[in-house]
């Protein structure tokens, strides 16, 4: 029991939700939904 513990049982669940995330942006820069209000996908540097 220790960390290399919990980090082989946690690494199902980060791996899971890094697909899952993963998707639901590209599902949302295919479909050209926004992101949210008055932002974009790509950050334009100021000046």
């Amino acid at each position: 029991t220790g960390i290399g513990t919990l980090t082989a049982m946690m690494l199902p669940y980060s791996v899971t939700f890094l697909v899952a995330w993963t998707l639901f942006l590209l599902f949302y820069t295919v479909s050209g939904l926004p992101l949210g209000i008055q932002s974009s996908y790509t950050y334009s540097v100021p000046g």
